[in-house]
């Protein structure tokens, strides 16, 4: 008959080791998936700003009768495109001002983010 002591701590060492671990571990990947995120928003913004600037330049072209074939909200998403998103969305709002809504697909999901740009009067 093989007796059991109960009482005994041999082996929670290794438990103990393996807890500490899978709890690096898990925090390890949430600290990558959340620096991924950042970077994803990161890399959102600047195409909704590049794209928002183009756009104000090109309707700042048109207000003083320079020609040009493309509209603004074209260009912005011309300038979406070549930077690695899309514009969800694109808005000439009075005074010369653009407003873009720019969508960036990465490895973590789709990452949005929006601009504003033209004459601050």
């Amino acid at each position: 008959m093989i007796r059991v002591d109960l009482r005994s701590d041999r082996g929670s060492g290794t438990v103990l080791t393996l807890a500490v671990a899978g709890a690096v571990l898990v925090l390890a990947v949430g600290l990558a998936l959340l620096v991924q995120a950042v970077a994803a928003h990161a890399r959102a913004q600047s195409v909704a700003d590049l794209s928002a600037l183009a756009a104000a330049r090109q309707l700042q072209r048109a207000t003083f009768g320079v020609p040009g074939s493309v509209d603004a909200c074209t260009l912005a998403g011309e300038v979406a495109a070549h930077d690695g998103g899309r514009l969800s969305a694109c808005q000439e709002l009075p005074r010369g001002r653009v407003r873009v809504e720019a969508l960036v697909r990465t490895s973590v999901g789709v990452a949005r983010a929006t601009a504003l740009a033209g004459p601050s009067s």
